[in-house]
């Protein structure tokens, strides 16, 4: 049965990459990385510091476009470690990295 979800982002099924889901990557070796990482957390917007550093990168992929794009994400450990926990925790950093990349503000 499919958990309802409360983001629209899809996670790459286990066994496959981003080129067995958009041709658009068959072939891609290198990346070109543009613009600078984010200064803040996609998980709980809390800045990073000498303190709260980047522990963790989530990439999206936008299935359909015919080009090879993505957008990397970055977040701290707590984060990172509620990521990895699975499932409703999972769930929640899922739907704010989704929010963080469409600029939406922070509700909290």
């Amino acid at each position: 049965m499919k958990r309802p979800a409360f983001f629209s982002i899809e996670e790459i099924p286990e066994g496959k990459t981003i080129h067995d889901i958009n041709p658009a990557f068959a072939g891609v070796d290198n990346e070109f990385h543009i613009g600078e990482p984010s200064k803040a957390c996609a998980g709980c917007r809390k800045p990073f510091g000498a303190i709260r550093k980047p522990r963790m990168e989530i990439r999206l992929f936008p299935p359909n476009l015919p080009i090879p794009v993505a957008w990397a994400y970055q977040l701290c450990r707590r984060c990172s470690r509620k990521y990895q926990h699975g499932r409703s925790e999972r769930d929640a950093i899922l739907a704010a990295i989704e929010a963080f990349h469409r600029g939406d503000e922070a509700s909290q």
